[in-house]
């Protein structure tokens, strides 16, 4: 990620941006939650699958619960589920009607 940063400013355009992938990061360097915030500025995309097994953002080393609360609060771009389905589709994205509910479940308790 530092290198990826390093480059973008030496050649100073606006135009280039980083790809940030959670799985890769964690995977390759650890903390990517504390990397994203720093790189932040840098980014043009969002990548994620749970660590280590590519599967679904439901478990796994990352919490996902800690990405996606800080993506809502600071990310305004785009973001790839980029995993190994488990399944069929309905089953694979079983985990993103879980946040819908979780949050409007925490909506309406506040």
């Amino acid at each position: 990620v530092d290198q990826a940063i390093d480059i973008i400013n030496e050649i100073g355009s606006p135009d280039l941006k980083l790809m940030f992938d959670f799985y890769h990061v964690e995977r390759q360097q650890g903390s990517a939650i504390t990397r994203f915030q720093a790189a932040l500025n840098f980014v043009g995309h969002v990548q994620f699958a749970s660590v280590p097994d590519r599967g679904p953002p439901d478990d796994g080393d990352l919490d996902f619960d800690k990405v996606f609360k800080f993506l809502d609060a600071h990310w305004n771009g785009f973001c790839g589920a980029e995993y190994r389905p488990d399944g069929p589709a309905d089953t694979s994205l079983q985990w993103l009607q879980n946040l819908i509910s979780d949050r409007d479940t925490a909506s309406e308790q506040e």
